[in-house]
């Protein structure tokens, strides 16, 4: 098995708590799958059960322990879902984000 960090924006679901308060959401979750494809549908059902729709995947890639050296919170939340197989940052906003090239 290995550990997945997927990045990915969400919307509230109608009907769900966070629904005319936030626009959105982007996840950082830390999945153990055996692949990716399964790590990633893992993450965007955990989000749903939560109230939160997909809207755009960000990044997907296997990590290590390793790369979250010095950030507590990171290694706080890899080290949960070696425990339990999935753990999760939300960061919600009010406003759409609005991308410049």
């Amino acid at each position: 098995m290995n550990t997945y960090l997927i990045l990915f924006e969400t919307k509230p679901a109608m009907g769900s708590d966070n629904f005319g308060h936030f626009a959105g959401g982007l996840w950082t979750v830390w999945v153990v799958a055996s692949d990716a494809e399964s790590a990633m549908l893992r993450a965007t059902d955990y989000a749903a059960e939560r109230g939160w729709l997909f809207s755009r995947h960000e990044r997907t890639a296997r990590v290590e322990r390793a790369i979250h050296c010095g950030d507590d919170l990171m290694l706080q939340r890899f080290d949960e879902a070696q425990r339990v197989g999935i753990a999760a940052i939300l960061d919600t906003f009010k406003t759409k984000i609005v991308e410049t090239n």
